[in-house]
């Protein structure tokens, strides 16, 4: 299995999504207000008192669950992200170094002796 990596994708959904987690603090406010809103509107008390209690022990868990959830896996595909960068800098430098050494091992190579020439036949003929 092949795993290719973008970071430059990567960075560009995380952009994305951070407005979005953004609005979610406040799509998160304005449901408890209009929760509030409903309990005043029935203007009655156990009415009240039960969606006082449906957002105490249900919605806000809920809410608070999927926020520190979403908050969590951004946090950590940034810091995947990091290492990955740091990574293929880390990689890129080594090679160039790899590269630089063989490069130099090379030119300190003495040059190759000269083979005398292989001669085949009779030789030269008196004239």
């Amino acid at each position: 299995m092949s795993y290719n990596v973008s970071p430059e994708a990567v960075s560009g959904v995380l952009q994305d999504v951070a407005p979005l987690l953004e609005g979610y603090g406040t799509q998160f406010t304005a449901v408890g207000e209009r929760l509030a809103e409903l309990s005043a509107a029935c203007m009655a008390e156990p009415v009240g008192a039960e969606l006082g209690a449906l957002t105490e022990k249900t919605i806000n868990p809920a809410f608070t669950n999927i926020a520190g959830r979403s908050s969590n896996a951004v946090n950590a595909v940034n810091t995947v992200l990091g290492i990955l960068t740091a990574a293929d800098a880390q990689m890129d430098a080594d090679a160039r170094e790899a590269s630089m050494q063989a490069a130099q091992a090379a030119a300190d190579d003495p040059p190759p002796s000269a083979e005398p020439a292989a001669h085949y036949g009779p030789g030269p003929q008196p004239i």
